[in-house]
């Protein structure tokens, strides 16, 4: 798969991602991801078994 297919791939899965160029593209894909971490933290503190998602808070260094 050729760099721009992957691109095009990313700019779908990112709100707000169609139409960037590709730095801009990183900037948004890292902020994505860090917004998905920081709710997988506050899923993973609240004292509901089923809804921890992950055990070691270690690797989304909450």
């Amino acid at each position: 798969m050729r760099l721009s297919e992957k691109f095009d791939r990313l700019q779908k899965l990112i709100p707000g991602g169609q139409g960037l160029e590709s730095d801009q593209l990183m900037i948004q894909t890292t902020h994505y991801i860090m917004q998905l971490r920081s709710q997988l933290c506050v899923i993973n503190s609240i004292e509901i078994p089923e809804l921890r998602l992950i055990e070691k808070q270690k690797y989304l260094n909450c």
